[in-house]
């Protein structure tokens, strides 16, 4: 098959979990002996990437006040789509995937033309929302709908009442809907937008299972697809938790300092690694990096490729995702989980479709700073225990969370 790939954003000139994993299924469409092409937009300066697929960039900015308009019909965008269908012809599956801003929504309707299907994977909630899904009935009462205030309050004076009724109507065009997570494909269509399945996303396995297992208890090196350079750890090194990716304040950052601080004191030589914008994660420490109790307690390490983002994965102890809001399916557990780490992640979202409670980690309300700290107090008091629990997800991810699974799952709808 001849197969398109459309996406706002692509590495190695993003840090977005939908670029990711479109990167993923290309390179799984191409193994698999099929035709790929990818186009994405690009707004600032493009970072080369050798690859076994054609990728073509488009140049796309505006002003983000415009995004409620812009981001469903870009005249520039609609005009360099088209060129670019003009001078690559037809293919037999464009599969899209995060196109809520720079491609555009208008992108669906131009594929429809040249494609003889059309699939569309939803990542996030921003296909009805103009943010993150925080809302007080959402975080407590898990209630999706959003209301027509509730879009007044998330826009603002940007507010375009007619937005969602335009996208809705492309999208019924759409001949597949996809959402990563049941949590997803429920908060979609309780705003109108039916899905037609799930598919979890997947994660290329490191080639030997026992390396990764030995790996987190320092026994061996690391040997996989997933970490290039063999990276080795002892066991009496100083423990680590580990947080990453957007740095926001709905990532939950906060919720882990104040649930840290409660049990710094049991574990005098436990440390906090951020990984991501180092200015911003600043910003959002500020107030705790100057208190007495936690100082040279956080570790900042700056904004990582994905290379240096697994190995500071791989190099501790815990992996922690306690978003304060709708978290569709975080790419960081995966990652953990199949670098044989446990995970303490919140009950937003999918992330207790990934995570077995007790099992493989623990799913956690962030706001219960008390409950949160027990569970970082057990997996650092109990290094044994988090060892194990990391290998059960290591052997979860193996049986339904790779990449080769997430990419039979797609080729049957484009088959069908």
């Amino acid at each position: 098959m001849k197969i398109l790939i459309l996406n706002d954003d692509f590495p190695p000139n993003c840090d977005g979990g939908a670029g990711q994993i479109a990167s993923q299924l290309a390179e799984g469409y191409v193994e698999q002996g099929h035709e790929v092409d990818v186009l994405t937009a690009i707004s600032g300066k493009r970072l080369a990437i050798s690859s076994p697929y054609k990728i073509s960039y488009i140049p796309i900015s505006y002003d983000s006040r415009w995004r409620a308009y812009l981001s469903i019909w870009n005249p520039k965008a609609s005009k360099l789509i088209k060129k670019f269908f003009k001078e690559n012809g037809s293919y037999d599956i464009v599969h899209a995937h995060n196109v809520h801003q720079l491609l555009t929504y208008n992108s669906l309707k131009i594929a429809k033309k040249h494609a003889k299907k059309v699939v569309i994977t939803f990542h996030d909630v921003m296909s009805f929302s103009y943010g993150r899904l925080a809302t007080d009935k959402y975080l407590k009462n898990f209630n999706y709908k959003l209301s027509f205030i509730d879009h007044i309050k998330q826009a603002g004076i940007l507010w375009n009442p007619l937005r969602n009724f335009f996208i809705k109507r492309i999208l019924k065009k759409v001949d597949v809907k996809i959402a990563v997570s049941h949590a997803l494909k429920d908060a979609l269509e309780a705003n109108g937008i039916e899905i037609d399945d799930v598919i979890y996303n997947g994660i290329d396995l490191p080639s030997s299972t026992e390396s990764v297992l030995r790996r987190t208890s320092g026994e061996a090196p690391l040997d996989s697809a997933l970490c290039e350079e063999p990276h080795s750890r002892k066991a009496s090194d100083k423990q680590t938790i580990f947080f990453g990716g957007r740095m926001n304040r709905d990532k939950g950052l906060s919720q882990l300092l104040d649930a840290f601080r409660l049990i710094k004191s049991s574990h005098p030589e436990a440390s906090i690694v951020i990984a991501g914008d180092k200015s911003k994660a600043e910003a959002l420490t500020n107030k705790y990096r100057h208190s007495e109790d936690l100082v040279d307690k956080i570790k900042f390490t700056g904004k990582l490729r994905r290379k240096e983002f697994i190995e500071a994965i791989s190099n501790c102890d815990i992996c922690v995702t306690p978003s304060i809001c709708f978290d569709s399916f975080p790419t960081v557990n995966l990652e953990a989980m199949a670098l044989g780490k446990p995970v303490i992640a919140t009950h937003y979202g999918g992330s207790k479709e990934l995570i077995l409670d007790e099992q493989t980690g623990f799913i956690v309300d962030p706001f219960d700073t008390k409950t949160f700290a027990k569970k970082l107090d057990y997996l650092l008091s109990d290094r044994n225990r988090a060892i194990e629990m990391g290998k059960a997800g290591r052997k979860l991810i193996e049986e339904k969370f790779s990449l080769e699974k997430q990419i039979e799952n797609y080729l049957k709808f484009f088959q069908t």
